[in-house]
């Protein structure tokens, strides 16, 4: 590409782990000249090599209410529906950094 992307921002980690596998096989080095991060925290991103940077999800926590608002709507069925937000974290691990220059400017 004339202007490559310096950063991908992966829909879930094995989305990640297969960009940098891709990477890697055209010759550029992550996270010097591409940084990347994915979704989910999966086991493996830990392993990668560079261990991945990813958005973990309190997964245990999603289950816990998931099934309590289940339960309630069974309990009453009238109930409207209504969401609850979970916090994230940010895990920064090798696979991110700052763009090269070369390919801030284009070249």
């Amino acid at each position: 590409m004339d202007d490559p992307p310096t950063a991908i921002f992966a829909c879930n980690d094995l989305m990640a782990i297969g960009a940098i596998s891709a990477a890697v096989e055209i010759g550029l080095h992550v996270p010097v000249d591409l940084s990347v991060v994915g979704f989910d925290d999966v086991r493996p991103a830990s392993f990668t090599n560079p261990p991945l940077t990813t958005v973990a999800q309190p997964k245990y926590e999603m289950g816990v209410v998931a099934a309590t608002l289940l339960l309630e709507r069974i309990q009453d069925r009238d109930m409207p529906p209504r969401r609850q937000l979970l916090d994230i974290d940010l895990l920064i691990r090798k696979s991110t950094g700052p763009a090269s220059v070369s390919l801030r400017n284009g070249r």
